[in-house]
């Protein structure tokens, strides 16, 4: 996986928005923590905190199985998943692709390289997820 960028967003409360981009090996989280008054306990601001740390993930498909395994490995330590992944219902083949029953729109796709999106709305909060990944 070359590229992750997750965000959420809260329209309501800026504690609860928060990022992390994977991007050349390394993982960038950022969130807001709130600053109070410590005599008053009056909200004062937010400060914005940022953290990075090495960290790599592989995405390998099989598709005669439609399997698929995640690869993680950070601090030294390697993590591996396996999980399932087929296309999803839309108005065209290959339009849609399900990551254990998560569908993502598939943004592009060719012999090399895929990219896919995905964006959740509730009331208050937003999700975005895209990937690009790219076949080694």
């Amino acid at each position: 996986m070359v590229e992750y960028k997750y965000e959420l967003t809260d329209a309501l409360d800026a504690t609860g928005s928060e990022s992390q981009i994977l991007n050349g090996g390394i993982m960038t989280t950022s969130y807001y923590d709130a600053i109070y008054d410590p005599w008053t306990g009056e909200l004062l601001g937010y400060e914005p905190v940022y953290a990075s740390y090495p960290y790599q993930q592989n995405l390998e498909f099989d598709t005669k199985e439609n399997t698929c395994e995640l690869t993680t490995i950070t601090n030294g330590f390697s993590e591996i998943s396996t999980s399932y992944w087929s296309w999803g219902d839309g108005s065209s083949s290959k339009e849609i692709l399900e990551l254990n029953g998560q569908g993502f729109m598939i943004k592009r796709l060719t012999n090399k390289e895929l990219e896919l999106y995905y964006e959740l709305k509730m009331e208050e909060e937003t999700v975005k997820v895209s990937m690009i990944l790219e076949k080694e």
